[in-house]
Parts: C-alpha cells; structure tokens; sequence
C-alpha cells in the first residue's frame, strides 16, 4: 500500500470520473420496472444526472440508473444524454449490487530521448492475477496511441510511460467496462487493444496537447438559464453570447460587463463573418459595441479596443434624427450596421476571452453546428423538453411576452400546461390580472410532481413566488384563481399566525423548501408563476402558419424588429400585430400608414380565417383595430385601404351594443370571441377612450413561395 501512494506522488495524482445519465426534459419518471404501466418511484427534472447502471446504448428501450438506493428505469428518448460526471457517485442513490466497478488512473510522461517502444506498469490493491495488456505503438505515426481495455479489477492503478521524440505528442485512449463477477485468481483475462467508449483521462501536465477552447462556464450557465446562444471563434480564441432577449444598448452593455466581457468589437472584415453568420441564424437585428455617445460621429468600442474596421449601411445619416443615433447594430441581412437611438431594444452579442475546454460542461455534449467558410463553432441552446411524437409549447404572445421581459417559461407534459415564472414583482390581485390577460391565470398545482416541477424553477429564482392558491372569499376556504379544485396542499409548519392570520389571503411558494404561506395579498409584492393552456407546436416555430415573413419588405420586418412586433404572410398580404400600441382607431390609421400600409382590410372568408388563427395565437386576449369604420356617413362602412367591402363578421347586435350606433364608428376584431367584428366608439387623438392594439396591412410584391 505504501509503494502505491509513493507511486501516486511520483506520477501523478488520482482523478475519478463515473458515467452517469443526464435528463434533458422538463420532468421524466422513474421507475421500478421496466415498463410504463407501474407507478414512479420518482422523477428526474431538467439537467438532473444520476449514475448509469449498465451500458447505454441509444436503440435501447429502457436504461437503469442508481436513484435513491435502487435501481430505477428511465425510458429512452432524444433528451436523455450519456456523460461522463466528475467525481465519485453521490452517496444518496448509491446501490448495492454484485457490480464491480474499475476506475482506471491514468498518467503521462514525455521525454526528449528517442523513440522507444512503450511501457506499462501496473499496480493493483487486489492479490487476483495480473491481467495480460497488449499495447501498439506504430514507430511511423507522430501520435503513438496506448489502447487498453480493463475488466473485472477491484481497484487498479495504471501508469502508461510513452517515450517519444520531442515533437510527438502521445495520447491514450482507455475503454472501461464493468462485469458482474470477480475474476478467479488463477484466470489471467486476455484484454486487447480494441476501443469502444473512451473515458475521461486525466494526464500529468508535462504532456503538451492542444485543448479545445469553450466559453467560460459561467457563460455556458447563462446561456441555459437565458435561452440564448452561446459559441466560440477558433480563430480569435474570443467566446460570443447572441441574447435574444430585446434590451436598450445601456442594459445589454452592462450586462455583458457583470458577466465579464463587453459588448462585441469587430477588430476585421473576418470576425465580422463569422458574427454575421450568427445573427443571420438568429434573423434578427442585433446591437454591438460601437457607440459615438461621447462625441457625434467619434465612434469608439465600448471595451475600449480600437477601431480599425467598419461596415455601414449606406445612407444610415438619417438627417431628421441622427444626432440622437448614437448606438450601433448589426444587421440581418447584409451585415451592414447603422447607428440607432440607444433606447431601441435589440437582442445583443457579448464578447468574452474563450478559455481550455476541462471537461465541465452544463449543457449537452453535442451541440448543433453551423456551417463557415473559414472557421468553425458550436452553438449551445436549450434542448427541447418535450417528446418526439408531439411538441407542447407556450402560446405564441406568452413566448413574446417572455422573450420581450426576459422570463423563464416551462412545459408540464402530464397537465398539458404552460407555465410562465414573472420576476418583476406585483401584489397578488395585480399579478392575477396580468396572468388573465395573457389568457391564463396564476399557478395551479394539483399534485406533488407539479408542485417539484414548478418548485425547481422558483428555487433557481431564489425568493417567494406567488401561486394562485387564496382565501380571500372566506377564511379558510382556499380555493385556485384557475377554478381547479383544491386536492393538494404544502404549507409551511406555523402558517397560522394568530396576529396576522387574517389578513393572509394569497400563498406564496418558498425558494428553500418549496412549502407555502399564506401572506398579505396588498402589501407584498413578490414574482409570480401563470400558467396556461399549451398548444401543439410547429417544428419549433408558426413559421408554417404565421406564412413566409421573409416576403416581407425590409423596412417592414426592420421596424417590427424594433417595436416588437409581430408578421404574418398571407396571400398577397403582410399583416404586421402592434400588441403594445394601445392607441385609438385614427391613432393607429396613422401609425399603418406611416409604416406603409393601413389597418388591416378583409376581402373574403379565407383572408378571416387567417386573421383569426394568426391572433388567436398572438393577442387572443385582445380585441385589435381593423381598418373599416363609417366615420364619414353613418351606416356606410368603408375600409381606410379603399377597397370594396364584400365581407362583414359582425356580432350579434352590433349596431347599438356597446353605446350608440350614432357613436359607434370604428371596428375592432374580436379574437376571444370567435373573430367576431364590432363597431365601437373610435377614442380620441389623445389615445383617451377606446383604445387598442392595432393590425397592420402592407402590400408585397409578388414573388415565388407566397403562402395562401
């Protein structure tokens, strides 16, 4: 025993790694059994690892892990992962079986003499035969590889010494494999050099290899937890993080400055490439960190490098308003960039030092790669939560919504339920209204594992977290906002406070137990969870129902980019929703025709249909202006784009019912109630009134692959 930690100190030091199976879903079960039909032992929540028991294969059905001292069965699908987890198994789900493990230790040598065939040396705690190690070493080949194959050892200790000229750099690969009985002392095992799972090996450091170059992981982190993408430019040794949240240039600068990094530089026309690449994958405008806010028209980086190259759109001078421009993006399609006010909301590249890849990663092993002329990355993205037969997602104008706020949103497969985590803090009744105007209500939970799914995200979030759970009806009887009703509870032991009790009508959920309070629903303002109904998705996006928005002109999709709104393609039409343009009718007249376009006209039944599902998914909360009014003779309508009216779906009674007919001149399309039309009073100049978002229509030109 002395020998061998005598031989450890002279070699190297001891690295251990076990294989383990990481869960890339929202919620998986785990089962006693290898079959669907018996009731969870437990679940697995996204980015859980659990030790994998056995070896894994793809093809298979089932995979065991360790949970909880048994041995519990994962059913196989394209969001669990095989990886290699740092550091001994966690004591909590260690099982005991008749499995013998081998962990293998592995060091490195390389001198300066010349070549010689390798040697290995080995050394075990066990007193079971030595088994036999063949080893390969091709004296034409500048990396001269050791494969070795180990099996049915308690403990092994193996030193590999390589002996190589100074310029070759030797490597070793190791396969590891566990068997369920010992090997008999007098069985001396035959073990070659064919390789099957290679495992992680941890070299001593006066072996010099070329390593991998990734993002710090605490950008890899914030790529997770921000659904952005995060990716590395072999070229530069520069790290890159495209947000996609939409956020001023001040903010998205100073974001890049807590993580570390600055908003992007361009130092030549190559990384500009390389980004460009990027932010056409994304498909939308993008800030950087040239800026002239100091001095007009003395561009500087916000990290201070100097600036050497520049690419601008031609014609960016806009006369009526560059002095205030002082802000530079990316753009889409050609590249270029224009200066802009800085109070715009753009999605945004920070830029950071990339560092050796160590084997730590928090996301997938492999990641989704783009194509480059010159270079090569890897973008890391959220993995998808949900099952290959059917994709559930949130309502498009929740994803808006949170995409817009920065907010996290998650899936619940069993309830088929949406759910939204707000962290911008609101008293409770405040928080239920916004919930119900995004067409849900706030969190309902029914059993424990909707409470454990909903528990991980608000522990993530660290602070009390509103649910919809009250008593503010009677005291005492709790009842859902939803209308659920109540089977399950998870107070928090001494709730009942008996000088406060009464005045504790709403419940929020803890970020350290993840147990419930009832407190005052007025004078606290915490975060919130809504949930809502999830709908069926489309390959990851309404790209196939929402039409071809690339048929879109450019100043079109650029100012929705900028006011966050929302395209649609239909027919000859590109229809453009305005969510946060509360405004009157002739308001939002104005604001279509000063886009190029005018409130939306509808000609026939099928351009209806369109309309209703494209806002059903958008803004099914809201009714939106469209174009047809009777402002210049009563009983008249007509549409502000000046074609003929051929198709009306009006509700019923509409002539007189919300004021007068004499007052009621302007029509609004009413997605919550089936597409109906009404005519309403029109609000004022002022925007005091009736008031509301606003559809706009804008012609295209004609061109292949028009959808409808």
């Amino acid at each position: 025993m002395a020998f061998l930690i005598v031989l450890l100190s002279v070699f190297g030091f001891v690295y251990s790694d076990y294989d383990c199976l990481c869960n890339y879903n929202v919620e998986k079960s785990v089962l006693p059994s290898p079959s669907s039909q018996v009731q969870p032992i437990g679940y697995l929540y996204e980015f859980d690892c659990k030790e994998l028991i056995g070896d894994f294969s793809s093809s298979s059905t089932w995979v065991q892990i360790a949970f909880e001292h048994k041995i519990g069965y994962i059913e196989n699908d394209a969001q669990i992962q095989s990886q290699i987890c740092p550091g001994d198994p966690p004591l909590e789900d260690k099982v005991t079986t008749s499995t013998v493990r081998t962990t293998v230790k592995t060091t490195q040598e390389t001198s300066t003499r010349a070549t010689s065939p390798a040697t290995t040396t080995i050394t075990t705690t066990t007193k079971q035969s030595m088994p036999s190690i063949k080893t390969t070493t091709k004296s034409t080949s500048k990396e001269p590889v050791t494969n070795i194959t180990v099996a049915t050892l308690k403990t092994t200790t193996i030193k590999t010494t390589t002996t190589t000229s100074s310029t070759m750099q030797p490597s070793t690969k190791i396969t590891r494999f566990t068997t369920t009985g010992v090997t008999s002392p007098a069985t001396t095992p035959d073990i070659s050099t064919s390789t099957f799972n290679s495992t992680h090996v941890t070299t001593s450091q006066n072996v010099t290899t070329a390593r991998k170059l990734v993002c710090p992981l605490i950008i890899q982190q914030a790529a997770l937890s921000e659904r952005s993408f995060a990716f590395v430019n072999d070229d530069n040794g520069k790290c890159y993080e495209l947000v996609t949240f939409t956020r001023t240039w001040s903010f998205a600068e100073n974001d890049c400055l807590t993580k570390g990094g600055h908003l992007t530089s361009i130092k030549d026309v190559n990384e500009e490439n390389f980004l460009s690449n990027h932010v056409q994958a994304y498909g939308s405008t993008t800030w950087i960190g040239l800026n002239d806010k100091t001095v007009e028209e003395h561009f500087e980086w916000s990290s201070g490098d100097n600036v050497g190259y520049v690419n601008w759109k031609p014609g960016r001078k806009d006369p009526t308003k560059h002095s205030t421009d002082d802000c530079v993006t990316i753009g889409t399609l050609s590249g270029t960039w224009d200066d802009e006010s800085c109070a715009n909301y753009h999605a945004y590249i920070c830029k950071f030092d990339a560092v050796a890849d160590n084997g730590t990663h928090v996301s997938k092993p492999t990641y989704p790669t783009l194509s480059h002329s010159s270079t090569s990355s890897s973008i890391a993205m959220i993995p998808s939560t949900t099952s290959s037969t059917e994709r559930l997602e949130c309502p498009q104008n929740v994803l808006h919504a949170a995409s817009t706020n920065g907010e996290t949103t998650f899936i619940s497969q069993e309830r088929r339920i949406c759910y939204e985590l707000v962290t911008r803090h609101k008293a409770w009744d405040n928080a239920e209204t916004d919930c119900q105007r995004k067409g849900g209500h706030l969190a309902t939970i029914t059993n424990s594992r909707e409470e454990q799914l909903v528990y991980h995200y608000v522990k993530s979030y660290g602070h009390n977290t509103w649910i919809g759970l009250n008593d503010q009806t009677r005291e005492e009887h709790f009842q859902w906002a939803s209308g659920v009703p109540v089977s399950y509870y998870n107070w928090h032991t001494g709730r009942l406070d008996i000088y406060t009790h009464k005045f504790e009508d709403c419940v929020a959920m803890g970020p350290r137990t993840g147990t419930w309070e009832d407190m005052d629903c007025l004078y606290n303002y915490y975060a919130y969870v809504c949930e809502y109904n999830a709908v069926t998705g489309h390959q990851g996006s309404f790209a196939s129902v929402d039409g071809n928005t690339q048929l879109c002109t450019s100043s079109v999709r650029h100012l929705a980019d900028r006011d966050n709104g929302i395209l649609g393609q239909f027919e000859r039409a590109c229809y453009e929703l305005i969510p946060n343009s509360d405004v009157s009718w002739q308001h939002g007249e104005d604001m279509c025709q000063s886009r190029g376009g005018h409130l939306a006209h509808i000609s026939n039944q099928q351009q209806q249909t369109f309309i209703q599902s494209f806002l059903s998914r958008h803004s099914p909360q809201h009714a939106v202006w469209i174009g047809l009014h009777d402002t210049r003779i009563e009983g008249a309508f007509e549409w502000t784009a000046g074609t003929s009216v051929s198709f009306t779906n009006w509700i019923s009674g509409h002539e007189s019912n919300f004021e007068s007919y004499r007052t009621e001149d302007c029509v609004a399309f009413i997605p919550y109630k089936n597409g109906k039309w009404d005519d309403i009073p029109c609000g004022n100049t002022f925007d005091l009134g009736e008031t509301h978002p606003i559809l706009c229509q804008y012609k295209i030109p004609l061109s292949p692959g028009i959808v409808g």
